[in-house]
């Protein structure tokens, strides 16, 4: 499977190693994960097939990675986790 990322870079995903996730972006806004190496995509893919809940769901705002990727950014690893919450609970309430 092909993923593109916000800034036109293509890549190609192994579906039978990767778990399902729906991302939706706001209108104009980029996600973060577009700036994520395939090595760090790859890391929360991993991380995610052994953290399902109950239910199936998966909260990637306790992924261990986002540390190491937001050092790398140079961003705040806090205001990181709050976009990747507010993402995750716009998601939880909309309607798929």
């Amino acid at each position: 499977m092909l993923f593109k990322k916000a800034n036109g870079q293509v890549s190609d995903v192994d579906v039978s190693k990767a778990s399902v996730m729906i991302l939706g972006p706001s209108v104009g806004a980029e996600s973060i994960l577009s700036q994520f190496t395939s090595g760090e995509i790859n890391g929360m893919l991993q991380w995610a097939r052994t953290h399902r809940s109950a239910n199936g769901a998966i909260n990637l705002v306790n992924w261990p990675g986002w540390q190491d990727a937001c050092e790398r950014l140079h961003l705040d690893a806090g205001r990181a986790r709050e976009v990747a919450a507010a993402l995750l609970a716009r998601l939880g309430t909309s309607t798929l």
